[in-house]
């Protein structure tokens, strides 16, 4: 009889605690909803822990789409085969394949709310000519941005940003790929409204550049050629407290390209510009809003522009 009231009595606080923690977190002693991504208070003593994208990462994105529904109710197919798959999945029961031998299978968004902010999702490219693209800032089919993702031991390899305007094809950058082929890896493509585009894979900054070129919101659009999955794609918005002020400060460098000076220009304050080549090693450093490259190689260059040790801005230059 003891043992069972001490049972009951535990069921009872801990119910009590659970009721109380709708509310508040100081009702518990000690509360842990995993929702931080972190394990600050705990200590792993086996195994492995992880935070599960359609958990976490699911709550922090303004559109998320992981395909477990097993529609395709905001997408809309433009060319190949769009199904849904269970053999090759980064996590829960369905990835998306995209397949079309020989050219190419693709789907684009029905929304067009998809501006300044972060795309993400993770890819899985099998086959020698299979290749994987996100494309965003999407206005129509000669019109927008597009990242290449080519694998390792592919036909092609390649990571390549490019911008086609009324389709006419223009390289912003390209490096090789650091994944391979038959592995999920994640990629993510910062967009900032003062004109920065940061690529990462698997969390690694690989393409960094600055092109204002599209700023108005448009669609995404995954595709493949040949044949790819994709899975838990993100799309977070920038708040528009953010989106406001740095349009208030948008950073301008010109000419490009340029033989012998630079010019910075802002509406906002800034106190140091740094310059690095295409490999990140710096050039040199400068609190002028004019600097002279006459001595550098012709070659691709970027400005990296400062605020009291806080970075602004990346503009991309072309000494030649």
């Amino acid at each position: 009889m003891k043992t069972i009231s001490i049972y009951l009595l535990n069921l009872i606080l801990i119910f009590t605690c659970y009721l109380t923690s709708i509310y508040a977190d100081s009702g518990c002693l000690q509360r842990d909803d995993f929702e931080g991504g972190t394990l600050k208070n705990w200590t792993l003593t086996n195994g492995s822990n992880s935070f599960s994208d359609t958990s976490y990462a699911e709550a922090k994105c303004n559109y998320y789409e992981d395909f477990e529904e097993g529609t395709l109710s905001g997408w809309t197919v433009l060319n190949g085969v769009a199904a849904f798959n269970q053999s090759v999945v980064f996590n829960g029961y369905y990835s998306l394949s995209l397949i079309n031998n020989n050219s190419y299978g693709s789907i684009v968004s029905n929304l067009n709310n998809f501006g300044f902010g972060q795309y993400s999702g993770y890819f899985y490219v099998t086959g020698y000519a299979s290749d994987a693209y996100i494309r965003f800032h999407y206005m129509n089919t000669g019109n927008f941005y597009q990242l290449a993702m080519l694998p390792a031991g592919s036909d092609n390899p390649n990571l390549g940003l490019t911008k086609r305007i009324n389709g006419v094809i223009t390289t912003l950058a390209a490096v090789q790929p650091t994944f391979g082929l038959n592995q999920w890896f994640k990629f993510l493509v910062d967009r900032s409204v003062n004109g920065d585009i940061n690529v990462y894979i698997n969390d690694t900054l690989r393409i960094s550049v600055n092109d204002n070129t599209f700023t108005a919101p448009g669609s995404v659009c995954l595709m493949s050629y040949d044949a790819a999955y994709v899975d838990n794609f993100c799309y977070k918005s920038y708040p528009s407290n953010i989106v406001d002020t740095v349009k208030q400060n948008l950073v301008k460098l010109y000419p490009v390209p340029s033989q012998k000076d630079i010019n910075i220009s802002s509406a906002g304050d800034f106190d140091n510009i740094v310059v690095t080549d295409m490999v990140g090693r710096m050039i040199c450093s400068s609190g002028a809003k004019i600097i002279n490259i006459e001595s550098l190689k012709s070659g691709i260059y970027f400005a990296h522009v400062y605020n009291q040790g806080k970075k602004i801005s990346t503009l991309r230059f072309i000494k030649y």
